[in-house]
């Protein structure tokens, strides 16, 4: 084999790896999302720093152009924001965001398993939420 053909092989690994983390970091927007919904459903306000927040790290997943440890940090602060919201409702609703979020990092959640209906209204809808279109 020639330098030039395992340079190939090293590239392909590194953009499969990447692809990987990126499909992960997806399964991890959509439970922050699906959750994101929940709480708008049952009357709770999302603030406009929210909605912000999980559409710019849409953005970034989907771009490939930013890096691994920047989509992980603003996913990070999405968690947080959305966990701190969950304590009102119990150990149970946060026992069950944390293993969601869990299995979507480690590959082993399902689109069965998450209602993301709920994000098509926070993203775009800017007549009933406090969302950027107003601002």
């Amino acid at each position: 084999m020639n330098a030039i053909t395992v340079k190939k092989d090293e590239l392909n690994q590194t953009k499969a790896d990447l692809e990987a983390i990126l499909s992960r970091f997806g399964w991890k927007w959509a439970v922050l999302a699906s959750t994101m919904g929940k709480i708008y459903r049952q009357g709770e306000p999302v603030s406009t720093d929210l909605i912000n927040q999980i559409r710019m790290t849409r953005t970034q997943i989907e771009s490939g152009c930013y890096s691994v440890c920047d989509i992980a940090n603003e996913l990070r602060k999405i968690e947080t924001s959305l966990f701190s919201q969950l304590l009102k409702y119990g150990p149970q609703e946060t026992d069950k965001f944390l293993e969601l979020l869990g299995r979507a990092i480690g590959g082993k959640i399902s689109e069965a398993e998450l209602d993301i209906t709920g994000a098509a209204p926070i993203l775009p809808d800017c007549l009933t939420l406090p969302c950027v279109c107003r601002e």
